[in-house]
């Protein structure tokens, strides 16, 4: 299993405007349909979008460097539910990590603003 180091691990400890400079930083976003996803569509990072409740076709990202991966035919479609939608539970890491292989992603270092 895929591990990060704990350094790396920033959740609650960023103000919205650090997040957003990381993701604008980012070679590659991978992400339920939240505002990294959105973050990432606005900067142009490539990205790979899991949808559970809602519909890509109405929140998903515009044409660009992003996959939607989404199990439609599990879709619960209820996004206050109190458990994952099987939906988004239904998408397995190798369909992650075969997304993530189709994506051409920037070089290191390249960042989105100028």
């Amino acid at each position: 299993m895929l591990r990060l180091p704990e350094a790396t691990v920033l959740a609650g400890g960023l103000s919205l405007a650090g997040f957003a400079d990381i993701v604008a930083d980012a070679r590659l976003v991978v992400s339920a349909d939240t505002g990294a996803a959105h973050l990432a569509s606005a900067y142009r990072r490539p990205s790979v979008v899991l949808f559970g409740p809602a519909a890509p076709e109405e929140w998903g990202p515009p044409p660009g460097p992003h996959i939607v991966l989404e199990r439609p035919e599990l879709r619960r479609g209820d996004p206050f539910a109190s458990d994952p939608d099987p939906a988004l539970l239904g998408v397995t890491v190798g369909e992650v990590l075969d997304a993530v292989g189709r994506l051409e992603l920037p070089a290191s270092g390249s960042s989105s603003r100028r």
